[in-house]
């Protein structure tokens, strides 16, 4: 599992609440979680939205969006954008 170091470090020092049993818990939930909310199947869509942005003092400014559909990938990204 990967942790930030705030949670790392509360698991280290408090063994007795945090057994590998609990972790490994943790682990496969989340996981099934992911699957569930990311899988791609005929009754979920898959949007693309790509905003380009340039940040200054105030905010940030908009250049560029897109939105499309379908299973995007990072050639689709670059492409969409300018790069």
């Amino acid at each position: 599992m990967l942790l930030c170091p705030q949670c790392h470090k509360l698991i280290d020092d408090h063994p007795q609440d945090y057994t590998r049993h609990t972790l490994s818990e943790y682990k496969r939930r989340h996981e099934k979680w992911i699957k569930q909310a990311t899988g791609l199947s005929p009754e979920k869509k898959t949007a693309l939205l790509v905003l380009l942005l340039h940040w200054k003092a105030d905010g940030f400014h908009l250049v560029r969006s897109h939105a499309g559909s379908g299973r995007p990938t990072i050639s689709d990204f670059a492409g969409r954008v300018g790069y």
